[in-house]
C-alpha cells in the first residue's frame, strides 16, 4: 500500500515544506556582531581581495599527514601547459531591463509545467488566462515585494544580449530560478552571499525567479561578464596564519563556470610570494553552468614572523579546456605567536566529505603546552551564527582549547547528518594539530548547537567526558513541530538518529551539565526539563543550572566570556571528569553502523535489520570480557582496545575468542559496512562525482548544475560533474559516483538490487512503475553509488527528491510519482532485495 507518510510534494531542493520553513529554522542568537546582516553589493569582481568575509566550514580522522600525502600524489600528476592568465575584466550589472511579476497565491501554478517543458515565453502585461502579469521592477537594492508568507510568485527579467556571455545572478529568498530551460537553487537565507552561474546566447534570454513567501524579503541582480569562470570572494572559506607556524591551510573560493560545457581537469595553484610556497592542486570537473567550491593550498613560509600582516594570495585556476586561466588575489591575516595577544583565530582543512575547504573557530590555551596534553572543548554554535563568532564567545582556558565548528553554514544542518560529520571532523583535525590529552575532551554547544550537542553526546558517547548542552531543543519532534513518520516506516528507519530521546542510555557513564535560562521565548525550558527527564533514570552525574530571568542568550559578571556558554561551573565540571576512550562496561545503541558503528572497542559492521535499532553491552570481570548484541549481524573488535583492558578472552554472545594481536571480526564477512551501507543520503558524505550521459537527455546535465550549486548554497561544499565517457576507474576508485540517468547497461551492479530503469519503467524488486522517478544506492567496487533517473518525460521528478536537507533522509531507494512516493525501502544487510523492508503503491 501507499506510504501514508506526506513527501511533501513542494519539498525540493533543500527539503522543507516551504522557503519559508526552510529559511527560518531557530533565531538562534548571539553577539550582535556575530550575526551577519551585510546587505552589501553584489558579486565581487575577479581581482577584488578579501580579509574579511563570511563564514565557512566534519566522522573520519583528519591529519596533517593525510594532508601532506595529498599534496605528494597532487606534484606526481603528469605536467602540462596551461592557457595564458586572461586579461582583466569588468563585471556588469544589467540595470534597466524589463521585468514581469505575477503573484499567484494560492491559485494552481500557472508557469511551471511551461518552464519544465522550455515552452515558457515572455508574458505581455496585464491579464492572461485569469493571472495578472505586472510591470514591476525591483527597486535599486534588487528587492521585489514579498508575498504572503507560503504562497507563490514569479519575477521574470528579459535581457537582450549581442553576443552569448556569462550571467552571474542573485536569488536572495528565492526558491528557485530558471534561464533558458535550465534550472537552479536560490539561497533560502537572503544573505546576499551567494551567487549562481548561468551561460546566455545572444538574443533574448528570460531570467525567472520561482518565489515562495516568507518573512524574508527577496532580491534579485543580474550581471554579465565576457569571463569562462568568475570567482566569488563574497562567499570565501579561510585561515587566519599564525606567525611562526608551517601549519598549511586551505583557501575556499566558489567558482562559476560560464561555459556551456563542463571544465575538466582543474589545477588550483597558489602563485610563490614573500610569505607564501607555491602549491598545486587537482579537482576532476566542475560542471555546466554551476557553482562550486575550489580549494587552494596555502602553506606558509618562515618570513610571517608577527600578527597583523596583510598577506596577499595569488590563485589562479588552470585547465585545457579554458580560452584561459583565471587569477584573483586573495588577501589572508597573521595572527601572533603569543595566544594572549590572538586569542581566538580560524583554523581551515580539507573536509573528508567532499574534499571542500572548511573551517572552525579556535579559541587558544592561554599558557604554554607543558607536554602532558591539553583539554579540548567542542563547542556548537546556535542558528545565525558563525563560528569564528563561537569561539569568540569564550575566555581563554590556561591549558584547553574551545573548537567551534561550523555547521557548513550558519544555519546549515542542525547539527545532523553532515552538521555531525562537520562537528566531528574539526574536532579530528584539531587533536591532530594539537598535543590533545585523549581522557579531556568535551562537549558543549548553545541553542541549535545545544541540539548538536544533545545529538552527538547520544549517538557518539565514547568521545566525550562531558556532556553540556545549553538552550538546547530536543528534536524536530519536540521543536518546529516537523512530526516524524511512523516507526514501521522506511522513512523513520532512514531518519532514527533524530529521535534522541532513544539513546540517552549512551550517557550512563556520562557526566551530563544542562543550561538554560528561564525566561528562554526562543528554545522554551522546558525541552531542558524533558530532556532531564529521560536522562535521569540513566545518568547518575547529572547537573542542571536554571538561570531566573535569562532568556535565549545571557550574559552576565560571572564569566568573562559569555555566560549562556562559557559558564565557570560547566568549565569546572570540565576540570574534575576524565573519558575512559577504551572502556570495558557500557551500553551502546545506535540507529544504525552508517550513523554511528562504534563505541570503545567494538564497531557494529551490520545490522541484522534497518527496522530497529542496534544494541551492544560489555561487561569485564577479570581478564575477561563479555559482550552481548541485540540486532547484530557481524562485528569487529579492536586488539588495541581490548590489550588496554588487560583482557585474555571476549566472550560474544556466548562464544569465546582469544584476544591476539590482530583485531577480531565476528560475523558474516561480506555484505553492508559502515563505510558502504546506505542510505541514498550516505553516498554524499564521501567526496563524489556527478556523471551523466552526454548523449542523453539534456535535464540530467541540468539536474546535476542544479545538485552541483545547491550543495555550494546550503552546504559550502566542493562537487564534481562529469560526463560517462570521460569517467575512469581510477576516478571511481577515489569518488562515489552518482550516475544520473545513466543506462543500466554502464553502471556495475554487482548485487541484483534493481529490476532496473529506463525510458519506459523505472523497477525494484519487480515493483514496476512508469511515469515515475527513482533514487536508490548500490556499492560498486569499494564504493557507495547511487543512481538517479526518470523515465521519460518525468524528469522534472527528479527536483522533488528532497535534497542537502537534515530534516528528510532518502532510504536506500525511493521512488516518486507526482503525488508522492510509489515505493521506499531498505535493502537487507547482504545487499539483496527483501520485500518486508520496503512499502509499494501496487
Amino acid at each position: 500500500m501507499r506510504s501514508t507518510y506526506p513527501m511533501l510534494c513542494v519539498i525540493l531542493a533543500f527539503g522543507c515544506s516551504t522557503l519559508a520553513a526552510c529559511a527560518e529554522g531557530e533565531s538562534g542568537s548571539a553577539p550582535a556582531e556575530d550575526i551577519d546582516s551585510s546587505d552589501a553589493a553584489g558579486f565581487e569582481p575577479s581581482d577584488a581581495s578579501s580579509s574579511d568575509t563570511v563564514e565557512a566550514p566534519d566522522t573520519v580522522t583528519l591529519a596533517d599527514t593525510q594532508q601532506e600525502d595529498a599534496a605528494e600524489e597532487d606534484a606526481s600528476e603528469p605536467q602540462w601547459e596551461a592557457p595564458p592568465v586572461a586579461p582583466p575584466s569588468e563585471v556588469e550589472e544589467l540595470t534597466g531591463l524589463e521585468w514581469r511579476v505575477l503573484k499567484v497565491g494560492n491559485k494552481p501554478d500557472p508557469v511551471i509545467n511551461a518552464l519544465n517543458d522550455g515552452s515558457f515565453s515572455w508574458p505581455e502585461e496585464g491579464v492572461v488566462d485569469g493571472y495578472w502579469w505586472q510591470d514591476t521592477a525591483p527597486n535599486e537594492n534588487g528587492s521585489l515585494e514579498s508575498p504572503s508568507s507560503g504562497l507563490l510568485m514569479y519575477a521574470v527579467a528579459r535581457v537582450m544580449l549581442d553576443e552569448p556571455a556569462g550571467l552571474i545572478v542573485r536569488s536572495d529568498a528565492v526558491y528557485q530560478t530558471f534561464v533558458n530551460g535550465a534550472r537552479q537553487p536560490g539561497d533560502p537565507y537572503a544573505h546576499n552571499q551567494h551567487r549562481i552561474a548561468f551561460r546566455a546566447e545572444s538574443g533574448e534570454t528570460l531570467v525567472v525567479f520561482r518565489i515562495i513567501g516568507g518573512s524574508r524579503v527577496p532580491a534579485v541582480g543580474i550581471w554579465r561578464t565576457a569571463d569562462e569562470l568568475s570567482f566569488h570572494h563574497g562567499d570565501a572559506t579561510w585561515p587566519d596564519l599564525i606567525a611562526g607556524e608551517d601549519l598549511v591551510q586551505y583557501v575556499g573560493l566558489p567558482v562559476l563556470n560560464h561555459k556551456n560545457a563542463p571544465v575538466t581537469g582543474v589545477r588550483t595553484r597558489v602563485l610563490e610570494s614573500e610569505y607564501l610556497e607555491e602549491t598545486t592542486m587537482h579537482f576532476p570537473a566542475i560542471g555546466t553552468s554551476s557553482v562550486t567550491q575550489l580549494s587552494f593550498e596555502i602553506r606558509p613560509k618562515s618570513t610571517i614572523t608577527e600578527g597583523g600582516l596583510e598577506i596577499p594570495a595569488t590563485l589562479r585556476v588552470e585547465s585545457l579546456d579554458l580560452d584561459w586561466s583565471y587569477e584573483t588575489t586573495f588577501t589572508l591575516s597573521s595572527a601572533d605567536a603569543d595566544p594572549t595577544v590572538s586569542p581566538n583565530v580560524r583554523r581551515s582543512y580539507i573536509s573528508p566529505v567532499d574534499g571542500s575547504t572548511q573551517y572552525y573557530g579556535l579559541r587558544r590555551a592561554s599558557e604554554p603546552d607543558e607536554g602532558d596534553g591539553r583539554g579540548l572543548a567542542l563547542s556548537l554554535h546556535g542558528a545565525s551564527v558563525k563560528a569564528i563568532g563561537q569561539s569568540g564567545s569564550y575566555s581563554s582556558k590556561p591549558d584547553m582549547i574551545v573548537v567551534a565548528g561550523t555547521n557548513r553554514r550558519r544555519f546549515g544542518f542542525d547539527w545532523e547528518l553532515w552538521g555531525r560529520l562537520q562537528g566531528l571532523n574539526a574536532m579530528a583535525h584539531a587533536k591532530a594539530t594539537h598535543d590533545i590529552d585523549p581522557t579531556r575532551v568535551y562537549l558543549t554547544g548553545h541553542s541549535m548547537g545545544g541540539h548538536g550537542t544533545w545529538q552527538l553526546g547520544t549517538l557518539f558517547p565514547g568521545l566525550f567526558a562531558v556532556v553540556g548542552p545549553s538552550a538546547g531543543w530536543i528534536s524536530f519532534a519536540t521543536y518546529g513541530g516537523s512530526a516524524f513518520p511512523p516507526e514501521d516506516s522506511p522513512f523513520y528507519w532512514a531518519r532514527r538518529s533524530s529521535d534522541t530521546p532513544r539513546y540517552v542510555e549512551n550517557l550512563t557513564n556520562r557526566a551530563v551539565y544542562i543550561i538554560h535560562g528561564d525566561a528562554d521565548d526562543n528554545v522554551p525550558i522546558s525541552q531542558a526539563y524533558t530532556m532531564k527527564s529521560y536522562i535521569e533514570p540513566y545518568v547518575t552525574d547529572l547537573q542542571f543550572h536554571v538561570e531566573p530571568g535569562a532568556g535565549h542568550w545571557w550574559d552576565g559578571d560571572k564569566a568573562a566570556g559569555a555566560d549562556c556558554v562559557d559558564w565557570p561551573e560547566l568549565f569546572e565540571t570540565m576540570d574534575d571528569r576524565r573519558l575512559d576512550p577504551w572502556e570495558s562496561d557500557f551500553v551502546f545503541v545506535s540507529p544504525s553502523p552508517w550513523v554511528s558503528p562504534t563505541h570503545s572497542f567494538v564497531t557494529v559492521q551490520s545490522a541484522a535489520t534497518p527496522a530497529a535499532d542496534l544494541r551492544v553491552t560489555s561487561s569485564q570481570d577479570g581478564d575477561t570480557i563479555t559482550v552481548t548484541t541485540d540486532n547484530v549481524r557481524n562485528l569487529s573488535l579492536s586488539a588495541e582496545g581490548l590489550l588496554a583492558n588487560d583482557a585474555t578472552v571476549v566472550i560474544v554472545d556466548g562464544e569465546s575468542y582469544a584476544v591476539g594481536d590482530e583485531d577480531l571480526w565476528i560475523g558474516p564477512t561480506e555484505g553492508k559496512t559502515p563505510e558502504r551501507y546506505g542510505p541514498v543520503t550516505q553516498v554524499f558524505m564521501n567526496p563524489f562525482c556527478f556523471v551523466y550521459d552526454p548523449a542523453g537527455p539534456d535535464e540530467y546535465r541540468h539536474f546535476a548544475d542544479f545538485m552541483t550549486t545547491g550543495w555550494n548554497i546550503i552546504g559550502n561544499g566542493h562537487a564534481c560533474t562529469i560526463p560517462l565517457d570521460q569517467v575512469t576507474d581510477a576516478l571511481r576508485a577515489e569518488r562515489n559516483m552518482i550516475y544520473l540517468g545513466v543506462p543500466v547497461t554502464e553502471v556495475d551492479i554487482s548485487y541484483d538490487l534493481l529490476t532496473g530503469w529506463g525510458p519506459e519503467s523505472v523497477a525494484v524488486g519487480g515493483h514496476s512503475f512508469g511515469s515515475a522517478a527513482l533514487a536508490a544506492v548500490f556499492p560498486e567496487g569499494d564504493r557507495l553509488s547511487a543512481i538517479y533517473t526518470a523515465t521519460a518525460g518525468a524528469e522534472s521528478l527528479l527536483y522533488q527528491f528532497p535534497l542537502w536537507t537534515s530534516r528528510f533522509v532518502t532510504p536506500d531507494y525511493l521512488i516518486l510519482g507526482s503525488n508522492g512516493a510509489l515505493g521506499v525501502g531498505m535493502w537487507a544487510p547482504d545487499w539483496t532485495f527483501d520485500g518486508t523492508l520496503g512499502q509499494f503503491a501496487n
